[in-house]
C-alpha cells in the first residue's frame, strides 16, 4: 500500500470510529477513500486512486456530490469526464450557488428539470436561494421557469416568497406565469405577502399581477396583508385594485380580520377606504364592531365609532357590541 493510499486509509478509518474531529459532527464518514479525499480537500489524489472506484457508481456519486457541494469545478470535471451518472449533484450546486460548477453541467441537459427527491429542480433551488447568475445559465440552457414543483410552486413562487426581487424580475422576463397557482391556489403574489416581501409585491403588481387573486378558502392577498398587519402591502393591494369588502369562505372582511390582529393601524388605514361597516357577515352576523367589542379592544372600539357605527346593531342571535362586551367583562368598553 502506498503512503497516500494509507494516509487516507487512516483518514477514512479515523473518522469512522469518531477519532477525528470531523466524526464529532452529524455527519455520515466518508464511505470510501475517493470520498474521503473529497471530502477533505485532497483534490491531487483523486486522479491517483481513481481506477480502484471507477466501476464504483455509489462511491463515485457520493464524491461527486460531495465536489458539487463545496463548489469543486476542478474535481466535478475530472469526475463527469470519466463517470455518466450525475444523480442530484447539479441540484446540489444550484442550492449553494457555484455557478463554476454549474456551468459544467451545461451539456446534460436531461438534468436541467429533474426533480430531486423533495421535487425539487436545480432552478428552483437557485431562484429559491436567490442566485441570479445561477439563475440566468440555467435559463439560458433552457431550463423551464414554469416547471411545476413540491406543492405545485414554480421558481416564481419560490423567488416571490424569499423576496429575490432581481430573480423575479429575470423570469418573468423569460415567461413565467406571474399569476401560476400553486397548492391552495396561491400565486407567487401570495407567498411574497405572506412573508412580508415588500420589494416583491412591488415586482408582481409591477407586472401586472392580480391584486384580487384568492385561494381555495377565499381569502384574498388584502385578507392577508390585513391579518398580519401589514400596512404597506395593504395600500399597494388596495390602490392596484384589491376589493375591501371581500368575504373570506367563513365569512371574514379585511376589517374584520385586521380587528381581530389588534392592530389599530391597520384598522385606521383600512378605514380611509371607506369599508362597508354595518352589514352582518358570517354565520353569526357579525360586525367589526362586534369583534372589536368582544376581544375589549378599546381603541378600535373608538376608532369605529368615530365611522358613526352604529353601536346597537345586532348580530342573527341578536347581540349587539354591547352585550358582547358585557360578556366578556371588558369594563372600559362597556
Amino acid at each position: 500500500m502506498s503512503l497516500q493510499d494509507k494516509a487516507l486509509q487512516l483518514l477514512s478509518d479515523s473518522i469512522r470510529i469518531g477519532t477525528h474531529d470531523w466524526g464529532l459532527c452529524n455527519e455520515y464518514p466518508p464511505s470510501s477513500k475517493l470520498v474521503a479525499a473529497v471530502k477533505f480537500g485532497l483534490d491531487d489524489l483523486v486522479p491517483d486512486i481513481w481506477e480502484e472506484f471507477r466501476d464504483d457508481n455509489e462511491a463515485v456519486s457520493e464524491a461527486l456530490q460531495y465536489a458539487s457541494v463545496q463548489g469543486n469545478a476542478k474535481v466535478v470535471s475530472f469526475l463527469l469526464e470519466n463517470h455518466s451518472e450525475i444523480g442530484n449533484a447539479l441540484h446540489l450546486a444550484a442550492k449553494k450557488g457555484h455557478l463554476e460548477v454549474v456551468k459544467i453541467f451545461h451539456g446534460a441537459k436531461t438534468v436541467l428539470n429533474m426533480h430531486s427527491c423533495d421535487q425539487m429542480t436545480p432552478l428552483m433551488l437557485a431562484s429559491k436561494a436567490g442566485y441570479l447568475d445561477v439563475v440566468k445559465l440555467l435559463v439560458h440552457h433552457e431550463a423551464n421557469v414554469n416547471e411545476v414543483g413540491p406543492r405545485k410552486r414554480t421558481a416564481l413562487h419560490f423567488s416571490a416568497e424569499f423576496g429575490h426581487s432581481e430573480v423575479m424580475k429575470y423570469l418573468i422576463q423569460e415567461g413565467s406565469r406571474i399569476n401560476a397557482a400553486a397548492d391552495s391556489v396561491r400565486t407567487p403574489l401570495h407567498l411574497a405577502t405572506q412573508s412580508a416581501q415588500l420589494e416583491a409585491i412591488q415586482v408582481l403588481i409591477g407586472a401586472k399581477a392580480n391584486p384580487c387573486a384568492a385561494d381555495k378558502k377565499s381569502r384574498t392577498l388584502l385578507h392577508f396583508a390585513a391579518s398580519t398587519g401589514f400596512m404597506e402591502a395593504v395600500e399597494i393591494l388596495i390602490t392596484s385594485g384589491a376589493e375591501i369588502d371581500t368575504l373570506t369562505a367563513d365569512g371574514r372582511t379585511a376589517v374584520q380580520l385586521a380587528v381581530y390582529s389588534g392592530d389599530l393601524g391597520t384598522v385606521r388605514q383600512l378605514l380611509q377606504h371607506h369599508p362597508v361597516l354595518e352589514a352582518p357577515v358570517g354565520v353569526s352576523g357579525e360586525t367589526a364592531l362586534h369583534a372589536a367589542a368582544a376581544l375589549g379592544s378599546l381603541d378600535i372600539v373608538e376608532e369605529l365609532l368615530k365611522y358613526k357605527v352604529n353601536p346597537n346593531i345586532c348580530r342573527k342571535d341578536r347581540r349587539t357590541p354591547l352585550h358582547l362586551a358585557v360578556q366578556n367583562g371588558h369594563i372600559k368598553v362597556i
